[in-house]
Order: C-alpha cells, then sequence, then structure tokens
C-alpha cells in the first residue's frame, strides 16, 4: 500500500504547486505587463521489478503565456508599450533584458531608463540633455526640443527586437533574457505607442476556475491517501490475525 500512498503525494504536490501558480496570476491580475504563467509537469516512470505501471508526476518549472495583454492609455509621454509582437531593450549590467512595456523616467545621470535599468538604443544606454521636450516615435526615435529652443534634434532609437518565444525565458523580476544570454539584432517591423502601458494578459475568471480544479484534485489525492492508510491497517489486521 505504500506504492499507493507515494502516488497520491505526487498528485497532491502536483495540485499544490498548480494552486500556487494560480495564486500568483490572480494577484499579478492589475500588474502592468505581468505575463500569466502555467503549471507544467512530466510523466516519470519508475523503475523495479515487476510489471513497468507505476508513473509519478514530477513538476518542471513554470511555463509563461506570451500572449498580448490590452493597451491601456495613460496620456503620459513617457509611458511606451509595444504594439504587436515584439520588446525593446534594457541593460542588465554588461547584458540586455527585454520587456513589453514600461514607465520610462530620466535619472540623475541624464539617462533614460525604466526602474534603474537604462534603455538601449542603437548605439547603447540613451543619454537625455537638458531639453524642453522629448518625444519617442513609433519606430523608437527620440526627437528633443532644446531647453532654448529651435530645431528638434534626433537623440537615439530605442533597440525594438522581435525574437521567437522560445528564445526566451523569464528572470525573477519580470522581464525577459535570451536562453543562451546573447543580445538580440534589431527588428525595424516593431513598432511602440506612446502614452500608453499593455496590461496583465491574466483571465481572472480562467485563473479562479483553474485554482479550482487544482483544489478538487488535491482534495481527490488526500482521499487516496486516506484509502490507502486503510488499506495497510487493514492488512496488518489481517497478518495479526485479529
Amino acid at each position: 500500500m505504500d506504492k499507493l500512498m507515494y502516488t497520491a503525494v505526487s498528485g497532491a504536490t502536483r495540485a499544490m504547486q498548480g494552486q500556487q501558480v494560480h495564486a500568483h496570476n490572480l494577484a499579478n491580475g492589475d500588474s502592468m505587463g505581468f505575463k500569466a504563467q502555467f503549471e507544467r509537469s512530466e510523466a516519470h516512470r519508475l523503475e523495479g521489478t515487476g510489471y513497468q505501471a507505476r508513473v509519478l508526476n514530477h513538476a518542471v518549472a513554470a511555463g509563461t503565456s506570451f500572449a498580448h495583454g490590452e493597451l491601456e492609455v495613460t496620456g503620459r509621454e513617457l509611458d511606451i508599450a509595444v504594439s504587436g509582437d515584439g520588446y525593446f531593450a534594457v541593460a542588465e549590467g554588461e547584458q540586455e533584458r527585454y520587456v513589453r512595456t514600461g514607465q520610462l523616467r530620466i535619472n540623475g545621470d541624464n539617462q533614460l531608463v525604466l526602474g534603474n535599468r537604462p534603455v538601449m538604443g542603437i548605439n547603447g544606454a540613451i543619454e537625455i540633455p537638458e531639453n524642453r521636450r522629448i518625444t519617442i516615435g513609433a519606430n523608437g526615435m527620440i526627437n528633443m526640443e532644446p531647453q532654448d529652443g529651435g530645431l528638434s534634434v534626433q537623440l537615439d532609437t530605442i533597440k525594438l527586437v522581435n525574437p521567437a518565444n522560445n528564445q526566451l525565458t523569464k528572470t525573477l523580476d519580470g522581464l525577459y533574457k535570451t536562453i543562451d544570454d546573447q543580445p538580440l539584432d534589431v527588428n525595424d517591423e516593431v513598432s511602440l505607442v506612446t502614452g500608453h502601458l499593455e496590461g496583465s494578459n491574466v483571465n481572472p475568471v480562467a485563473e479562479m476556475i483553474a485554482n479550482m480544479n487544482m483544489s478538487r484534485q488535491f482534495e481527490m489525492q488526500i482521499k487516496m491517501m486516506k484509502a490507502a492508510d486503510s488499506l495497510a491497517q487493514a492488512g496488518n489486521r489481517l497478518i495479526r490475525g485479529s
């Protein structure tokens, strides 16, 4: 009966991990740019004597849904989002990370940043001199109106890329990086929308239903554990003859 117990524990563990994933999605339903995750698992056959029929559940790292979220109007000129497929690049030390939306700002070092990460241009990190106003075009081109007036000046172009989803992996801070940590090439077909941010792609109703299903599966596995325990006790009594 121990075999049945271990099988039930395997299923219960998978259900608990699934609940954690869906709860995390629900908690980030209003987080701008958040991409929903989904639970994943693999069948793991146990080797041993006898008929090879025992298969346990082995959880693996959660996957990521790359579906696009809805664009939400903010009206702020330094709020940008990618329209359609693609990402823009920011720096993480000496490496690049990729994101689809963000509230940009100019820091004390006159760099255009997302959070504390410099936004990457064609020529590296983008520097913004003192200005009256800057605008960002659909192609990522940054234009500046000088503080003392005069003609608009082109500063740089935000680096836009469009990798295949299987080239990327999600980092703990919610950004994306290439699997081999190599920078991506510029893609001229990617376009930006200013004054907008991309919302979360979480479907709250679907996540609630999935969470309820995981809860039912967990309860079913607990009942299997109790059944395995009852069978074990009945076997012990039969052996003792009482």
